[in-house]
């Protein structure tokens, strides 16, 4: 049985299953339950005990529970969810937590927030979409009558509403009991539950935490080490997250704080009062690494680490960078990348020896670019990147870097591959901001409209820093021109085309389903935005995962304006799908006519179309058996 939330990300969920069908060497024909598909989604009898619901039904029979903790720990905090961890450890039923990264307690997932939030996993602090079925669950866990504060008619058997739903007896809340996960008031019967009751649903947390916590293990204390070459001075994806707990835990950071008191005078404030966790800068952590290595006057890296640790992917950013958002980007992008938490990162602030003057980072940086897999450019959204003296750094970057490198670029929200794509395929994961590309990408159009440069040299096109720059135009350009499809915006299509170099059908130009600009434009009906990408060269057949074409496209939304500009453009109608389905046949089936689309139209003209090309071909093949036969005749 799976346990998940309807919250979380289907690619997501799909890759944990995939990896525990894996782990444990499970057949194709291997029956899982999954709530989604099992149950019927326009109304499920789910009884009036839960011990009749679907769920329980389910776990009376399987062998394992896999609990989903997707990206954002949604699933521990669900009730529902709740319900079935508890019935599972009462039952000895196995138990084991899965992430897209793999089975906690694996090499791949030892520690980060969702380890973290699992940890401190709470029922009480869970919610479910229908407060009734809430308190029926949290009745069960504290082992009373589970009908209690719920509506019961005079024979006191639940009295159910025309969905089939129980209903609240009673919707007072307790203020003096601190608020729900979702920020509401808490209700007074479920508040003295968790009074009278604390010990059982405490049993059932820590039940959880310490299943996990066998899982994980002790960890390992460092011994410390020397490490000459700064340029081995790489820290693990879980030293990273230890660095970043322990800043948390230290702020906020003021003149009285102990944790501080030493370097607090140093920092660079732009305002006054206590320094909080959200605000530190990237410059605020040197000053914290500075203290912390003072007594052995070392790196970082020297103090938490056995020995040398060679790094697979190098981190830049700015000083004025914030430190919780470069490492929400290094989580992005280790998720993306199905990294385990022994990935070796190069961070400079806790590579480089900061009591040693004669440590050159510039000469650690060249051997680092040489020696990684690739390199991470930390975008922030706190900040306009025009002025930021780090994208002013990018084109030299790239060009000394060269594309057999991997190029990503990371923010809080997402990360986009470059040079190459993810370990998925997909050349973006998370909800990349396109805004911070944009801007990005104006300071390029800005650089090439310049002819020369502050010191007075001509900018060349042959020049490296600015081919590496347009190299990066090329790379950022798809997240634009698929929002620019999206929001029919013509003029960022044409300003982002403007550039020498752009391949508006490389792979690059995909979304995480494989679509181009073009196939958005269509989807959205966005008619000029199309006009615009056709006018640029845009291949009209380019095919997203599912081997649909934009034809395809407007033949499912019944869009016979777009049909008949993309055929004028060359789209093939004989082009098939992954199904075998033409873009006619799509518009035949019209899997879009419970919403209202008609597709009728479409269907006439690619059915003239289709007829048309079909009696042109044969033309021409009788003329070439014509000609063929004139020759064989002239020739005897």
């Amino acid at each position: 049985m799976l346990s998940h939330w309807w919250g979380g990300r289907f690619m997501d969920f799909m890759q944990a299953v995939d990896k525990m069908t894996m782990d444990r060497a499970l057949s194709i024909y291997t029956p899982i339950w999954v709530c989604t598909f099992a149950n019927c989604q326009f109304g499920e009898n789910f009884g009036s005990k839960l011990m009749d619901c679907p769920f329980i039904r389910t776990l009376k029979t399987v062998d394992l529970t896999v609990l989903i903790v997707d990206y954002q720990a949604g699933s521990l905090t669900r009730t529902w969810c709740g319900l079935e961890v508890h019935y599972t450890t009462n039952n000895d039923i196995d138990f084991i937590l899965y992430t897209s990264a793999g089975q906690v307690g694996s090499s791949y997932v030892s520690g980060g927030p969702l380890v973290e939030a699992v940890k401190s996993w709470d029922i009480r602090f869970s919610e479910a979409s229908d407060p009734p079925y809430r308190r029926q669950i949290l009745n069960y866990v504290a082992k009373v009558n589970e009908l209690e504060g719920l509506k019961k008619d005079r024979e006191g058997q639940m009295v159910l509403d025309s969905m089939g739903r129980p209903a609240l007896d009673g919707d007072a809340t307790d203020p003096t009991w601190q608020c729900r996960y979702n920020g509401e008031k808490e209700y007074a019967h479920e508040a003295n539950l968790f009074r009278k009751h604390a010990k059982r649903f405490e049993n059932l947390n820590m039940m959880v935490r310490l299943r996990v916590m066998a899982n994980l293990g002790l960890p390992k204390k460092p011994k410390g080490c020397e490490v000459p070459e700064s340029a081995l001075r790489g820290v693990t994806l879980n030293q990273l997250r230890v660095v970043t707990a322990k800043l948390e835990a230290s702020c906020p950071w003021s003149e009285e704080n102990e944790d501080c008191c030493g370097f607090y005078d140093r920092l660079d404030l732009e305002t006054e009062g206590p320094l909080e966790f959200e605000h530190l800068r990237i410059e605020h952590v040197a000053e914290w690494v500075r203290e912390a290595t003072e007594d052995r006057g070392c790196s970082y890296m020297e103090l938490v680490s056995d020995g040398p640790q060679k790094p697979q992917y190098a981190v830049t950013f700015s000083q004025s960078h914030l430190w919780h958002e470069r490492m929400s980007a290094i989580e992005m992008f280790a998720e993306a990348q199905h990294l385990p938490d022994s990935t070796i990162f190069f961070v400079e602030i806790l590579g480089m020896n900061g009591h040693d003057d004669d440590e050159d980072l510039e000469i650690c940086w060249k051997s680092v670019k040489t020696e990684v897999e690739g390199i991470i450019c930390h975008l922030s959204k706190s900040q306009a990147l025009q002025e930021d003296e780090t994208s002013l750094s990018l084109g030299p970057l790239i060009s000394e870097v060269g594309t057999d490198k991997g190029i990503f670029f990371a923010s809080s929200d997402g990360v986009l591959a470059c040079s190459q794509a993810f370990r998925s395929g997909n050349w973006v994961h998370g909800d990349f901001d396109v805004q911070v590309i944009y801007k990005l990408l104006k300071n390029l159009l800005s650089m090439a409209d310049v002819d020369e440069e502050e010191g007075g040299e001509t900018v060349e096109w042959t020049d490296e820093g600015f081919r590496g720059m347009l190299r990066l135009h090329q790379w950022l350009a798809g997240p634009v021109l698929r929002r620019a499809a999206r929001n029919n915006d013509v003029q960022a299509i044409k300003d982002i085309c403007s550039l020498p170099g752009l391949r508006l059908s490389s792979d690059i130009m995909k979304d995480n389903l494989g679509r181009m600009p073009l196939h958005i434009a269509v989807a959205c009906r966005s008619w000029s935005a199309m006009t615009a990408l056709l006018e640029a060269k845009m291949d009209p057949n380019v095919e997203d995962d599912m081997k649909d074409r934009p034809l395809h496209y407007a033949g499912l939304a019944g869009h016979l304006e777009a049909a008949k500009e993309l055929v004028a453009a060359g789209s093939d109608p004989w082009a098939e799908n992954c199904f075998t389905e033409t873009a006619m046949q799509v518009a035949i089936q019209s899997p879009a006519a419970f919403l209202g689309v008609k597709t009728s139209e479409v269907c006439d003209f690619l059915k003239d179309v289709l007829s048309t090309t079909l009696w042109d071909e044969a033309i021409a093949i009788s003329q070439d058996m014509l000609k063929h036969l004139k020759s064989n005749l002239s020739k005897e």
